[in-house]
């Protein structure tokens, strides 16, 4: 968070201040010699932090004027009453200012500690236990390292760590209010978790109406502190009161019933004109068991928006799939009519050459190699018998070979080739 804050003029870390810081160590104190505790207390204080005598100055002479004290008396008094509405204000020492004064006051009670432990007194000084429950001299030496780092220092001046509140009518002092510790927020945040520890009697409708009038009656006290409005009220809103007073003008002689809603302090920015804020309103804001129904109700919206998210995504999802289907679909078509064509047209091309074998073999003579045995028989008996025909023995024993001479009558071998049973005991082929 420090480190967050930086350059907002916030260098200490929250929880480790002052007020924070001498709690801890007071708080492992022994409560049987309150006075010892108390002078522990005060002792640690002012290690850290001084009074100004500037500030001691302006009661301290009310009181010698007004109550006939005199100056140690006055001083005393003052001190003792006019600390807790910010009359008197106080500051932080420097970090090495601290450190000096915090050792010097640790080592008082470590004597002081000693010598009741001789003496066989009580001392408000506890020890380290073996239930790790840490001692007051452990505390104070634990804060050293914080104190170092400048933890225990106020963020800003002693003027802007008080904000002036009102003057008060009788002393004429001003009173203030401190910035600079969380014990306001505390105990506001006490009384109202003492609210909530009884909601399980109250009920729902009745802890909500009564942490609304808490709430109401902490903006009241605030209201009442910084002079916005009158202390003693009949009226539930402060803006009620001027109508009040102008109604107790026609009947009453006098001052207004109420001094500051008739004529608003100066010292402190005029309030807003009121404007109600309803939900939807960009000031709008879910307080108590609202704020409970209000984030179940967020809670469905964005559970709606998710779930119609997730059926578009499905819906595209599946729009896809569709897409990739048919575009898987029409290359499978388009691949079966590519075969297709193509077998076609290897069919086509083999029945050309096909077609084109055969009218070779038509046109050009094939070589033909004729053997004839005597008597009339085929030599070659490999050959089935309706691919042989026997040449009558009349021709004699003929041989030949594609365009060799022929021997015997010419015309009848002639009529021979052309047959189509070529000849029988035939090698077809060329060279055959």
């Amino acid at each position: 968070l420090v480190q967050i804050m930086h350059g907002s003029r916030i260098w200490r870390a929250p929880y480790k201040d002052c007020f924070h810081g001498i709690n801890g160590v007071t708080r492992t104190g022994d409560e049987g010699v309150p006075l010892q505790k108390s002078e522990l207390g005060t002792g640690l204080f002012r290690a850290v932090r001084e009074i100004p005598d500037s500030e001691v100055d302006p009661p301290a002479n009310y009181l010698i004027r007004a109550k006939k004290m005199n100056q140690g008396v006055a001083r005393v008094e003052a001190l003792n009453k006019y600390r807790k509405s910010g009359i008197i204000r106080n500051r932080t020492y420097q970090p090495e200012t601290q450190l000096r004064r915090w050792k010097a006051e640790t080592k008082k009670w470590v004597d002081k500690a000693e010598a009741c432990r001789r003496e066989g007194v009580r001392c408000v000084v506890r020890p380290q236990t073996a239930r790790r429950v840490m001692g007051t001299i452990e505390a104070m030496t634990a804060a050293k390292p914080h104190i170092a780092r400048g933890c225990w220092c106020d963020p800003w001046p002693m003027a802007e760590m008080y904000v002036c509140t009102k003057v008060q009518p009788v002393t004429g002092l001003q009173e203030r209010l401190h910035i600079g510790d969380s014990g306001k927020n505390e105990v506001r945040h006490r009384t109202l978790n003492e609210i909530v520890e009884g909601i399980a009697r109250l009920g729902e409708d009745v802890a909500e109406a009564d942490i609304a009038f808490a709430v109401f009656q902490a903006n009241r006290e605030v209201d009442v502190l910084f002079g916005r409005v009158d202390e003693h009220s009949l009226s539930v809103f402060p803006w009620s009161d001027a109508d009040l007073n102008a109604d107790a003008a026609d009947v009453l002689s006098g001052p207004p019933p109420f001094p500051l809603a008739a004529a608003p302090s100066s010292s402190r920015p005029p309030l807003g004109p009121l404007k109600p804020v309803r939900e939807g309103d960009a000031e709008w804001e879910a307080l108590g068991f609202d704020y409970l129904r209000h984030l179940e109700k967020v809670r469905s919206s964005q559970l709606v928006v998710a779930q119609a998210a997730q059926v578009a995504a499905q819906a595209i999802q599946a729009g896809e799939a569709e897409v990739e289907a048919a575009q898987a679909g029409e290359a499978v078509q388009a691949g079966e009519a590519e075969a297709e064509a193509e077998t076609e047209g290897q069919a086509a091309e083999a029945a050309a050459a096909e077609e084109e074998e055969g009218e070779a073999a038509e046109a050009e003579p094939m070589a033909t190699a004729v053997v004839i045995g005597p008597g009339g028989d085929s030599s070659l008996p490999l050959l089935p018998a309706d691919m042989v025909e026997v040449i009558p023995p009349q021709f004699g024993a003929l041989s030949f070979a594609g365009d060799a001479p022929l021997s015997g009558d010419e015309e009848d071998l002639a009529a021979l080739a052309t047959s189509p049973r070529r000849s029988a005991a035939a090698a077809v082929g060329r060279g055959g």
